[in-house]
């Protein structure tokens, strides 16, 4: 009778392929312990939206701001955003061909400096009050396809 109602309380729970054991002298449930998902990488903003221009956004317009640059960068072309309360910007990759556009960087955190032509300079604005707000940066392009924003 004791190993019907472990049985069963293992099949409620789930927990037959997940570790549910049963002894000859009673019952015992050990569930495996699931693993912990990694943490996601923390979002690299760059200096100019972490900075004071950036504190006076909230976190959707910053988000708004940062999409922005990586469509720009990717694309090479102006990207327009607007965001919440009348704020609204553009950011505009550097311009002239790609080689020109291009600047070597060394990556942060002790990696190895990234290829000269992964890296593209921008110009980003930000409309607060009316009045513009403007940063420069520079993007390197990830394996996926994005970019990081180093500077």
């Amino acid at each position: 009778m004791r190993v019907l109602w472990a049985v069963g309380l293992c099949l409620a729970a789930g927990l037959v392929n997940a570790g549910c054991s049963m002894t000859g002298g009673g019952s015992s449930l050990s569930a495996a312990t699931p693993p912990v998902p990694a943490a996601p990488p923390p979002i690299v903003y760059g200096t100019f939206l972490d900075g004071p221009v950036g504190s006076k956004l909230s976190q959707a317009d910053r988000d708004k701001a940062l999409a922005a640059e990586q469509d720009a960068l990717a694309s090479g072309q102006r990207k327009t955003w607007k965001g919440e309360h009348g704020l609204f910007g553009f950011v505009e990759p550097a311009p002239g061909t790609a080689a020109s556009a291009i600047v070597p960087v060394s990556a942060p955190g002790g990696t190895p400096p990234v290829a000269a032509d992964a890296c593209r300079a921008f110009t980003s604005t930000i409309f607060i009050a009316g009045r513009p707000q403007v940063g420069r940066g520079t993007g390197c392009s990830n394996p996926d396809g994005t970019y990081r924003i180093t500077s």
